[in-house]
């Protein structure tokens, strides 16, 4: 299961997605309505749907973690 969160001023996990090319915005908006819908995460949605694979998400979310601390550090070093 892939649990990813992230901060508010952070891009969210569909932008990512879409920059990298993994998913079309038809997509991401299918996800989120499936999301209101089922009530499932959103990267749930994308495995069960076959459009994502979960090694790739879990690899972007490993990799979103990593940044997103890195950049809360900076951030609290510059306080």
């Amino acid at each position: 299961m892939i649990l990813l969160q992230t901060n508010l001023d952070h891009k969210r996990l569909g932008d990512h997605l879409l920059e990298a090319g993994l998913i079309t915005s038809f997509q991401l908006e299918v996800v989120m309505q499936d999301q209101e819908a089922t009530g499932m995460r959103f990267g749930e949605i994308l495995v069960a749907r076959g459009w994502v694979k979960e090694e790739i998400l879990e690899d972007l979310a490993n990799r979103l973690t990593a940044e997103n601390a890195k950049s809360d550090r900076l951030r609290e070093s510059q306080e």
